[in-house]
């Protein structure tokens, strides 16, 4: 399971002390993250859910959804719960990826510090409800360590940084 220590590792390391990129950082880290989830065996999830993690994946970390996308998908995945009588209760595993793909499917920028921590955290305590994917979260974050540490090196060698 993903401890509170290691989610508040990944957030501080995601939003590197910059406000401006932490919450592009961060959702893009659970959107990965979370498609890695959803390709899991033991993972069930309802093609609303489906439908709608794969809209914040394209919105965050492909960066050609729109926003009025992740709003039909964030108001489809309530409609969803709340036909199922689960509004307010979390009783199955399916709750609970619904519940994590919700955090995913904020459409601006979260610019309050405090609210995008609450989010990242509760999604990751939604995630652990389904199952133990540390590692695959691990790999993720490794990734994208990498790609940051390689677009580093070549702003350096160019004398410019994006």
């Amino acid at each position: 399971m993903l401890s509170e220590n290691k989610v508040s590792l990944y957030f501080k390391a995601l939003s590197k002390g910059r406000s401006d990129i932490a919450s592009r950082n961060t959702m893009k880290f659970m959107c990965r993250g979370f498609k890695l989830v959803l390709g899991q065996n033991e993972v069930d999830a309802s093609i609303t859910i489906s439908a709608a993690s794969d809209k914040a994946y394209r919105y965050w970390v492909d960066q050609v959804g729109r926003a009025e996308e992740l709003n039909s998908a964030r108001i489809a995945c309530w409609d969803f719960l709340e036909g199922k009588g689960r509004g307010f209760h979390i009783e199955d595993k399916e709750d609970a990826i619904a519940r994590a793909v919700l955090c995913l499917l904020h459409p601006a920028e979260i610019v309050d510090n405090e609210f995008r921590q609450q989010c990242f955290e509760w999604f990751f305590q939604m995630v652990n409800k389904v199952d133990d994917f540390q590692p695959l979260f691990d790999r993720v974050f490794h990734e994208m360590e990498k790609k940051e540490l390689s677009r580093q090196n070549k702003a350096d060698r160019d004398g410019f940084a994006p």
